[in-house]
């Protein structure tokens, strides 16, 4: 029953926290009805390594008051919402307590948040780091005296985005941009290595230098000033341009590996030329920045890769809907400036006439193109009226145009639960308006992917204006053996494939190499095929960052399927195992030690020091994790004392008694008490005359 009330209590919570964006704020946890606190990011670094296909990316930032005062009795909490990209992984998370970092613990949700719940109304010093949905994350940090300031670090791997012979870097800019005060500089350094090196900052004045940090690791530095957040962009350069890049973690015949690869650049199918109307909608009550910037950042990204044998043209949203060019217009730089020269874009929505205007300028023109439409449209339309909407689109869209749909709406005001799915503001009208015409619905409300508005809209156009592979296939065979376990994945903001972006392909092997992988697929109407056979000389060697990579990814497909408590109970085993953030699980960072008592109940008393603690150098605890019996054994009974198994709050929960020279005890998971154990950390505590040893046990 208590399992029961757990799950219904996290998946509430998951609603309330899976669309978050980002955001930053610090409350009074002892006053939770009070306003909260403008919060400062007053430093941001972030490292940045490549590790395999992905990046490695390791955030540090600095947080305090935006208006630091003096107040010895108030402790206040920061709490940071925020998103990463699609497929980012978060393994680890540190925090500094007096000047001093500390790395977190991955524990279960439960036990985990309910450690901190106890802790702040203890005022001690933790850290809770929770995945609340697909790429939204929280994080608590408790407590902040009101003229200071904490600093932790977040490490999280994203999948590399490949651009010719460069491999970009995402950093976080939506994090940046969520402080109350403008971050002056994000602090950037990189590491290269063999495969990836020259590390660059494209868009921007800046550039790297070399820099001689605490490590031997050769190591380079530069800076992003504030105004160049979301449009500077942070690259390596591929020292191995191969078409399909083959990362490898091995032992013996057995091993993970990992391919990525550019659809264009290794698939010789030449791509047809594209026609696009894009249509401009804009709603001034639901945008947080201002027309003149929204039209600025379109004027320079709109058409994101067509290239000059494609074709555009622009009609914007006001009360007489101006439409740029009578025709179609090549794609070319004079062009894209003229259709934005006398940029008319009302401050209301007028999505329905746009809509009509850009099907029938198409149906007027041969039929043979599709339509981009953006919008921000928050007009509420109810499910009878947008049920009707969609038909009359329907009908008028004879030729059968695919319109692709970018809600750029970042912040929801209502939502509509129909048929089993959430619906924020218009996005049922939208993301019908997209299903039903053979596009593709992308709304940064639910994808903000820690970004600005400039990174969203210049990384969807992109993909937008990128042709699109249908039923692609990756398939991989090794000799003198299999492949197994495969995970696709893109790098892009759609779920179908596109041909200029990254396809990644993870799995497991057992066999030697070479290895053959053939890509298959649909590129308007057209097969596509082409076959790679990659041998040793072509791998290049990684660490066991692609296991963690494999469990990570896996982990998410898992969430995906519906829940249950075996599937919960798999998510949980194999995220403790892997250091890998799931929904059901929590990075914690406590103080230096855990206090221990032997009747402590609801209270933790403070730990002393007197003794000498001696980490796991006379004990063995086996098989550890356990899930129905462990055996402890003490390597020497000299001196012994006593035997005693804590929880992480300090409660003792078993108690072996003290039987002279016995060196062998068994625990089958019941406490004292009766009760059974619940999955989750435990310390086995053995003391000594002249020492206390400890060892961490783990049961599933």
């Amino acid at each position: 029953m208590k399992t029961k009330i757990f799950l219904l209590i996290l998946l509430c919570q998951l609603f309330l926290n899976a669309y978050a964006t980002n955001s930053l704020r610090i409350i009074d946890p002892q006053c939770l009805w009070c306003n909260s606190y403008n919060a400062s990011i007053k430093k941001a670094e972030l490292e940045i390594t490549p590790r395999g296909g992905f990046i490695e990316n390791k955030l540090y930032l600095t947080v305090g008051l935006a208006n630091p005062f003096t107040d010895p009795n108030l402790q206040l909490e920061i709490v940071l919402d925020f998103m990463l990209p699609g497929n980012s992984l978060i393994i680890d998370s540190w925090l500094w307590i007096d000047n001093v970092p500390k790395q977190s613990e991955i524990l279960d949700r439960w036990t985990a948040s309910t450690i901190y719940e106890q802790i702040v109304n203890r005022r001690k010093d933790p850290s809770l780091l929770v995945k609340n949905g697909s790429n939204s994350y929280t994080i608590n940090i408790y407590p902040l005296k009101p003229n200071e300031t904490r600093k932790f670090m977040i490490t999280y791997l994203t999948p590399m985005k490949i651009s010719g012979n460069k491999v970009l870097c995402d950093y976080p800019s939506g994090i940046l941009t969520s402080s109350s005060t403008n971050v002056s500089m994000l602090y950037v350094f990189a590491y290269p290595n063999e495969t990836f090196d020259h590390p660059a900052v494209e868009k921007n004045s800046a550039s790297f230098s070399p820099i001689q940090r605490d490590d031997s690791r050769v190591c380079y530095t530069t800076h992003i000033p504030y105004a160049y957040f979301g449009k500077a962009k942070l690259s390596f350069t591929d020292t191995k341009p191969n078409p399909v890049k083959l990362f490898r973690y091995h032992s013996d015949n057995d091993g993970i590996y990992q391919i990525s690869f550019v659809p264009s650049q290794c698939l010789s199918q030449e791509t047809t030329s594209q026609k696009i109307c894009f249509l401009i909608d804009f709603n001034k009550s639901s945008f947080t920045g201002t027309k003149a910037g929204l039209t600025s950042i379109l004027s320079e990204n709109l058409t994101g890769l067509c290239t000059e044998k494609d074709s555009f043209n622009v009609i914007f949203s006001n009360l007489s809907l101006v439409q740029a060019f009578d025709n179609w217009k090549p794609v070319t730089p004079v062009n894209l400036a003229e259709a934005f020269q006398n940029t008319v874009l009302s401050d209301y929505s007028n999505l329905i006439q746009l809509l009509v205007k850009g099907i029938n300028f198409i149906n007027n023109s041969g039929g043979n193109g599709k339509i981009v439409l953006l919008s921000n449209s928050t007009d509420r339309k109810g499910i009878e009226e947008s049920n009707e909407i969609l038909n009359d689109i329907n009908i008028l869209n004879s030729n059968n145009i695919p319109i692709d749909v970018i809600d750029y709406n970042q912040y929801w005001t209502y939502y509509e639960w129909i048929g089993n799915t959430y619906y924020f503001n218009n996005s049922y009208l939208l993301s019908n308006i997209a299903r039903t015409n053979k596009g593709e619905y992308i709304s940064f409300y639910e994808n903000t992917s820690g970004m600005t508005i400039s990174d969203l809209l210049t990384s969807v156009l992109e993909d937008v204006t990128s042709e699109t592979i249908d039923n692609m296939d990756v398939y991989t065979d090794v000799s003198d053996g299999f492949c197994y376990g495969r995970m696709n994945f893109s790098s892009g903001s759609f779920t179908r494939y596109k041909m200029n972006n990254a396809v990644h392909q993870i799995g497991k092997y057992n066999g030697s190499f070479p290895i053959t992988i053939e890509i298959s697929g649909e590129l308007n109407s057209r097969l596509i095929h082409n076959e790679f056979v990659l041998d040793e000389q072509e791998i290049t060697e990684t660490d066991s960052v692609l296991n963690t990579i494999w469990a990570g990814l896996n982990i998410a497909n898992l969430e995906s399927e519906v829940q249950n408590s075996q599937i919960i109970n798999d998510i949980i085993y194999q995220s403790i195992e892997n250091h890998v953030l799931s929904m059901y699980t929590a990075f914690l960072c406590l103080e230096d030690t855990i206090p221990l008592c032997e009747d402590c109940g609801d209270e933790l008393p403070e730990m002393t020091h007197s003794d000498q603690i001696v980490l796991d150098e006379q004990i063995e605890a086996f098989p550890n994790p356990f899930s129905y019996q462990i055996r402890i054994l003490l390597k020497t009974t000299d001196k012994f004392l006593s035997l005693e198994i804590y929880n992480l709050m300090g409660q003792l929960v078993k108690e072996f008694p003290n039987n002279d020279g016995q060196e062998e005890f068994y625990w089958d998971g019941i406490c004292d008490n009766g009760s059974e154990a619940k999955p989750g950390i435990y310390l086995l505590v053995a003391r000594y005359d002249d020492k206390v040893v400890r060892v961490k046990i783990r049961k599933i």
